[in-house]
Parts: C-alpha cells; structure tokens; sequence
C-alpha cells in the first residue's frame, strides 16, 4: 500500500549487524568531536567530551556543530549534555529538543522526568508505576533502605549514577 501511494519508497529487511555496523561507523566519525566515544546499542552513542567543548567555543556551538552534521547526513539526532553518563542519557531520550545541564543542576533536571529515564529493569517500573510513582521526583527524597527493600539495590545505583554520586 506504502509503495502505491510512494512508488520511490525502498523498504528494507530489518539487519542487525547493519545497524551495528553503523553505529560503530558513527562512533568512529565521531573521535573528531572528541577521542572518547562508545557505542550505546541499539541507537546511541555516548562522547566523554570532558576538555573538548572549548575548542569549538563552548558547548552549545560544539553540541550544535555534532547534531547538525549529523543531521545533515540524514540521522535523527536528539543530545543531552550533562555532568553524568545517566543524566546525559535521561535528557537525550526523555527532554524534547537538545539539553545542556548545566554543572550543579542534575537534581532539578532529573526530577521530573519518568523513572524509565533512569534505565531500570520492567518490573522495577512496573511497580513505580503501580505505585504512582510517574515521575523521579515522587520517590527521590524516599528513605534508602525503603527504596532498596521495595524495589531493590538496582534504583538505587541508577539514581546515584545519574546522579554522579556511583
């Protein structure tokens, strides 16, 4: 039906060593951004810019050069930039637009976020999610011990990485 509406369409078979392929490939065109990238399968990538922002002037021409070379390839990109792996991620799949958090502001860009933006197992958001729990800020400030009994240790690290205390 597509093809009948859009005799140009090309439709391919789903291959994933393609797309791992690629992903590598664009990790590697990414070292001229910075010597330290790592393929975040199935669809991202992640750039320790630590000491490079400055040589494009500052973050945001820097974040602006990357996406838009990459979207002048024709990849949908979206970035976050933040002082943490987690956070960095967080912001990239759950803020629409391109995010810059700024140094000492994780705690307030986290917060309203889902709890799937700290990458947790299904059956740790299935029970935040029973719980009422839809947003990172309705458990943060939870007592410890009652967070790891109710949902396990995994919370836990995850809030502390995204946090930049793990």
């Amino acid at each position: 039906d597509c093809r009948a509406i859009l005799p140009s369409l090309q439709v391919l078979d789903h291959d994933n060593d393609l797309v791992a392929t690629t992903l590598h490939a664009m990790g590697e065109w990414c070292v001229r951004y910075t010597p330290v990238v790592a393929a975040d399968p199935p669809d991202g990538l992640i750039l320790d810019i630590s000491g490079c922002a400055h040589l494009w002037g500052g973050e945001v021409p820097y974040l602006k050069e990357i996406l838009s070379r990459l979207r002048a390839f024709g990849y949908h990109a979206s970035a976050g930039m933040a002082d943490t792996v987690g956070a960095a991620w967080a912001m990239a799949h759950f803020v629409p637009g391109d995010v810059i958090v700024a140094t000492g502001q994780l705690t307030e860009a986290l917060m309203p976020l889902p709890p799937d933006a700290l990458r947790l197992p299904a059956d740790v958001l299935s029970k935040l999610h029973k719980l009422g729990l839809y947003e990172i800020r309705s458990f943060m400030a939870m007592p410890r011990r009652a967070l790891a009994r109710r949902f396990g240790e995994i919370l836990l690290m995850r809030l502390d990485q995204a946090l930049g205390q793990a």
